[in-house]
């Protein structure tokens, strides 16, 4: 068989047994990208029952490319596996996955490692690009017997490292292009090619009939959408970049991957509109810290994916399929015209955002800035001036005309997203990972948030509070006031211990805040998960103007830190509250990011229309799973 595409099945994607001799070429094996169940990309046996069985299996296969995921079961996502005495010739393959996957290449049994030794079976001219590449054989007593590793290096021109592959096509810089053993002279049913894997990285000979690999149209663009140039592709596929002031509206369209370069601004601050409309599916990269995406005031961003199919703006190295790390490109930053308390004059006002994105601020407490919708941000946050690092989302004087929903911000340096004044409100975040705070308000923000998910890495990586909240540093007593009201959030920490350790949530320098429905929990050896910290704030809490309620707080090494009165412990403020309480076992609140405790939920409707009606605590039920399908790094 050639031209074969096997993509999200649940177990092997291609199986072998009982004497199979034929023939395939032009490979493509995808593991689902969510992580949903997978098994091998290859399962190769000769006859379970009899492993000298004869004819003995050993097929010619050449021209493929397995890309695994991080599906971790009883059988995780894993790459070639040949046992049960078959023997095989393997040219032209690539093995690559995430951080998380299983081996790469095993031989498992003594037959099959009899035919390796003896050159009977072959595999060369391939590169394997895993975290975890080989498995070996080894005996009773814990001995090595066949090394996978030695074995496979010392084939003829067989590479061990980065792949280079932009999504599944390989990079023009690839090592996977030009490297390839020509097959055709070995058997002429082959076609001749001189590249390893499946694709030469020209030609995508998937579009147009395969599904699940690409974006909605399932078609790639001919050429770059008007605003944008055509550039060197990167990802396999027609590469267009954005770059200085985008002065007329542009749209981003579906089938094609779109590169940052510098700063580009969408607009010119206040005196030239503009927007950018970014369509479902459309990946944005920067290629280093100094790219970014700012949307100035006046001018709009229309990005709105589907659960499908996501926008996402990441790093080079996530699209090629590099090692990925916070701080590998800029960050998205919205700049609107509503009130902040940095300005005393509203009318002319121009409070410089951070990473010199630009002014924001004025008197329009109803802007809009356009639209986000099923938005993935990663691998952002880069310090463009010294000190002065981007948020993954930063909302500067944005307005309540903004629609913002489903958005997640994953790996970032700085916050997740931080709101500098402004009014525009959120349902549906995730926010992962971040190495400072995921949620971080300050100069009068008096937005809405429901539904908003906070987890910690899980290998205990940088993380500081899951909120964050200010009025205004240098003057607590500010106006307007921060006030934001805040519902159904969960915050799982985690146990990193530096400067700033992971923590909840902490309420100082004046914010004033309305809180409902949160869930605050993790290890052993996590930092505080309550404090309010400032005078304002404090009195606040004492005088019944900022609430938390109907919440449950799990934390086993501190709970509530400080005092909001004198002889008043924030705990007993805490658990003053409506429906609040502090619970010692946190398996009994949440089962992964799920909410299990069932204490009552506050009906936050009944407060304002944004809100809906909801019957559990924390950010998300079993039954309400509305991560599913978008959203990342929620399995680590």
């Amino acid at each position: 068989a050639k031209y074969v595409v096997l993509t999200g099945n649940r177990d092997d994607s291609l199986d072998w047994a009982d004497g199979w001799t034929g023939r395939m070429q032009h490979v493509l094996i995808r593991h689902n990208p969510n992580n949903t169940k997978a098994g091998r990309g290859i399962e190769a046996d000769n006859q379970s029952g009899n492993f000298t069985a004869t004819p003995v299996s050993k097929p010619k296969i050449s021209n493929l490319t397995i890309i695994g995921s991080n599906f971790d079961g009883d059988e995780d996502s894993e790459g070639i596996l040949l046992r049960a005495g078959t023997s095989a010739e393997l040219y032209n393959i690539i093995v690559t996955g995430p951080e998380k996957m299983g081996e790469c290449f095993e031989i498992n049994t003594t037959e099959t490692a009899n035919f390796a030794n003896s050159g009977d079976l072959i595999f060369r001219n391939s590169i394997i690009d895993c975290a975890e590449p080989f498995a070996d054989i080894k005996d009773g007593a814990g001995n090595v017997t066949f090394n996978a590793r030695t074995w496979f290096q010392a084939q003829p021109n067989n590479l061990v490292g980065d792949a280079l592959l932009g999504g599944y096509v390989p990079a023009p810089n690839s090592p996977a292009l030009a490297n390839g053993y020509d097959v055709g002279n070995i058997d002429g049913w082959f076609d001749d090619v001189n590249y390893i894997g499946a694709f030469d990285g020209t030609t995508d000979w998937t579009k147009g009939w395969t599904v699940s690999l690409h974006a909605e149209t399932g078609v790639g663009l001919d050429s770059c959408p008007t605003g944008t140039t055509e550039v060197a592709s990167l990802t396999g596929r027609l590469n267009c970049q954005l770059t200085g002031d985008l002065t007329t509206n542009v749209t981003l369209a579906t089938g094609a991957d779109y590169v940052l370069s510098g700063r580009v601004r969408v607009g010119v601050d206040n005196t030239t509109s503009a927007t950018l409309t970014v369509q479902p599916g459309v990946t944005i990269y920067g290629k280093s810290g100094a790219d970014f995406l700012v949307v100035t005031r006046g001018s709009k961003i229309m990005a709105e994916g589907t659960a499908a199919n996501p926008i996402t703006l990441t790093s080079v190295q996530d699209v090629i399929g590099s090692p990925t790390a916070a701080g590998q490109w800029g960050g998205l930053v919205l700049l609107g015209k509503a009130p902040t308390n940095k300005c005393a004059d509203l009318n002319n006002c121009a409070v410089q955002a951070e990473g010199d994105a630009g002014p924001y601020g004025g008197p329009t407490a109803t802007d809009s800035s356009g639209s986000l919708n099923y938005v993935v941000v990663k691998h952002a946050g880069f310090e463009v001036i010294p000190d002065n690092e981007l948020n993954g989302i930063t909302f500067a004087g944005v307005g309540s005309g903004t629609k913002c929903s489903n958005i997640q911000v994953h790996q970032n340096v700085d916050d997740g997203v931080e709101f500098f004044g402004g009014s525009v409100s959120c349902k549906n975040v995730v926010l992962t990972s971040n190495g400072d705070d995921s949620v971080d308000w300050a100069d009068g923000w008096n937005g809405k948030m429901q539904f908003v998910l906070v987890k910690h890495a899980a290998d205990n990586a940088k993380a500081n509070r899951g909120i964050e909240g200010d009025n205004d540093a240098a003057n607590l007593t500010s106006t307007p006031i921060s006030n934001p009201t805040i519902a159904n959030m969960t915050i799982i920490g985690n146990t990193f211990d530096g400067t700033d350790d992971s923590e909840g949530v902490l309420l100082r320098a004046g914010t004033n805040a309305q809180l409902a429905n949160f869930v605050i929990t993790g290890p052993a050896g996590m930092g505080e998960c309550l404090e309010i910290e400032s005078a304002p704030s404090q009195a606040l809490a004492a005088a019944g103007s900022l609430t938390m309620t109907n919440s449950v707080i799990s934390c086993p090494t501190e709970a509530v830190k400080g005092t909001v009165a004198t002889g008043v412990t924030t705990e007993a403020w805490f658990l003053g509250q409506t429906g609040n309480k502090l619970v010692a076992d946190s398996s009994t609140v949440v089962n992964g990011i799920f909410t299990i405790d069932t204490g009552a939920a506050k009906d936050m409707k009944t407060v304002d229309a944004f809100f809906d009606t909801v019957t559990f605590t924390g950010a998300v039920s079993q039954s309400n799973n509305w991560t599913a399908g978008w959203a990342v790094g929620l399995d680590d």
